[in-house]
């Protein structure tokens, strides 16, 4: 039995688990500058891959060579990657289409698979609240060429429950998209049929496999689910594919998944004491972004991390300083470089 994530204990999860505190322990305006940098580097990454993604579809460069997955569950199903100098593309299970003279495909950047790409970038546009400055529209666009799933799932959601007027928006485009496209084999397969509702379910979740649904079935009747499985009977060792909530239970456990969804909690309760205004407000602010991101969790379990952690967090500050100094500056109609004063004077005061 493993113990939330503690045992055994390494060199790698003693420095995960600093880097965690160390975020935390940060002044409010170096979360949010640390928050931005991150923001900024990933959509320089896209942007790169954006560009290249014309030239790499009309074959004006040629690859290089490809190189192999070191996750095991690629490498079973045939999947690489092709190096094309400054991009990579995933091949296999229909990430890629020739149709003619043109080469589409689900666009991974540099990144371990498109729904990296997916994820990452819709929660980073809901944690800024879907600003569309040039990194906003970038993330944007890289989302789409993505084909993830999640990325739309997440968009949906967030504009649902912040922005009803996008989400209306956003679903007419979506209704348009799907007739338009219907009859093209690339954007069905990896978008149109994926979010198709059968009995078993959407027909898109293909965050776990079978086989596996079979053995977690059976052990969720064991009274091992409350504390999960040693390091040596993990998923991580397991023959076959799961990338769900179900791989948290099995690992360490339903208290495991309570430990890592009350973290996040936790932070948005200290966030939303320490943040300035009417509590109300900061939490019709602060919500819709904890929900969507602990619904992220049912296809991305694994969120302890630097990144996902910085992300959270960076969307909490930047909710609170946006209130804060939109409110000041509409209340007294602020230039904008004394609201960029205020605002930074707000965050180190936090």
């Amino acid at each position: 039995m493993t113990f939330f994530w503690l045992y055994p204990l390494s060199l790698w999860r003693l420095a995960l688990y600093a880097g965690l505190v160390v975020i935390l322990m940060l002044k409010k305006d170096r979360q949010r500058l640390a928050f931005e940098k991150f923001r900024t580097i990933f959509c320089l990454i896209i942007l790169i891959n954006l560009l290249a993604y014309p030239i790499v579809s009309q074959g004006m460069i040629h690859s290089i060579g490809s190189i192999n997955s070191s996750y095991l569950g690629k490498q079973l199903t045939g999947m690489y990657y092709e190096n094309f100098g400054i991009t990579f593309v995933l091949h296999g299970l229909g990430n890629t289409l020739q149709i003619g003279n043109t080469f589409l495909y689900r666009m991974s950047a540099w990144f371990e698979e498109p729904g990296n790409v997916g994820t990452i970038g819709a929660l980073l546009l809901a944690a800024t609240g879907f600003k569309m400055d040039w990194k906003g529209k970038v993330l944007l666009v890289g989302g789409v060429l993505s084909f993830s799933l999640a990325f739309f799932v997440i968009v949906i959601l967030y504009t649902a429950i912040k922005k009803p007027k996008a989400f209306l928006y956003l679903m007419g485009v979506l209704i348009f998209t799907i007739w338009y496209f219907q009859d093209n084999e690339f954007v069905s397969s990896k978008l149109i049929d994926r979010i198709s509702i059968s009995d078993q379910g959407v027909s898109g979740d293909n965050r776990t496999v079978a086989a596996f649904d079979k053995e977690f079935k059976e052990f969720s009747e064991t009274p091992g689910v409350w504390f999960g499985h040693d390091e040596e009977q993990q998923t991580s060792q397991l023959e076959y594919f799961s990338s769900s909530w179900k791989n948290i239970v099995w690992d360490y456990g339903i208290v495991g998944l309570v430990m890592l969804i009350s973290i996040f909690v936790l932070v948005f309760l200290h966030e939303l004491r320490e943040s300035p205004g009417k509590r109300f407000l900061r939490m019709k602010q602060l919500l819709p972004f904890l929900l969507v991101f602990l619904l992220n969790i049912y296809q991305r379990p694994y969120v302890l991390t630097l990144s996902y952690f910085l992300i959270f967090v960076g969307a909490m500050i930047w909710e609170i300083s946006e209130i804060a100094v939109g409110s000041a500056g509409a209340k007294n109609e602020l230039p904008s470089a004394v609201v960029a004063g205020h605002q930074r004077r707000l965050l180190r005061n936090l």
